[in-house]
């Protein structure tokens, strides 16, 4: 495979993220390292030729244009009347904001299509901007944001700020309380944003919680 890379060999899924040292598909086990020819020519393709792909990742990100934020800025009235950037928040997503939120909650197409009811396709199809994405849909990620945040994470804290050298445990592979494992590795960032800005003192303390596999902890056992 030449070029950009825009689809799974392996499973067809087109749920590709794109990383300084490798891409990886979010459907399946599927990924390209920084040392083999085909990320070479997906980071040309992408026109990242002037960033070596063996370059530290923070000489990389050091190396970025001055006016690498004007790059990235435009304003609304460069899309059509009818695009969903015109929408109102939270009514509205477009198909970027719909995406990362579910990289944000670490949730894979699939697992999020069975929850909502959905082909696999639909996702993708809201993803890549082929169909719009539903009021309803848009309205829900952001509930599960809030959620997230107020629910999970917060049960979370409340327990790590008590405790003495706090260690949080996730499952590394498969589902807990019904989440896959990718759901609890974003979790433990927001866990620590709600006890760096809530708790104060006694939160940033915490915050510095360190994290393992359950199955480390069994092995102890």
């Amino acid at each position: 495979m030449n070029g950009l890379i825009t689809s799974c060999p392996q499973c067809a899924s087109n749920d590709i993220s794109t990383y300084s040292f490798y891409v990886a598909c979010g459907g399946c086990d599927w990924s390209v390292q920084d040392t083999d020819p085909q990320f070479t020519a997906h980071a040309e393709a992408l026109g990242w030729a002037n960033v070596p792909c063996d370059q530290p990742i923070i000489a990389a990100i050091d190396s970025l244009p001055a006016d690498f934020g004007a790059a990235l800025t435009t304003n609304r009235a460069e899309f059509p009347k009818g695009h969903p950037v015109h929408g109102a928040w939270p009514d509205s997503m477009t198909a970027a904001e719909f995406r990362m939120s579910r990289e944000a909650f670490g949730l894979s197409a699939e697992w999020l299509a069975e929850r909502l009811g959905v082909a696999l396709k639909t996702i993708q199809r809201w993803e890549n901007g082929h169909r719009p994405v539903p009021e309803g849909v848009a309205r829900e990620m952001g509930e599960m944001t809030t959620a997230m945040h107020m629910g999970a994470a917060h049960l979370c804290a409340e327990f790590l700020i008590t405790a003495d050298d706090p260690v949080l445990m996730i499952p590394r592979t498969g589902t807990l309380f019904g989440f896959p494992a990718s759901w609890y590795r974003a979790l433990v960032e927001q866990i620590r944003e709600n006890l760096e800005n809530e708790y104060g003192e006694q939160g940033l303390a915490a915050a510095t919680f360190r994290v393992v596999y359950f199955d480390e902890v069994e092995a102890q056992s």
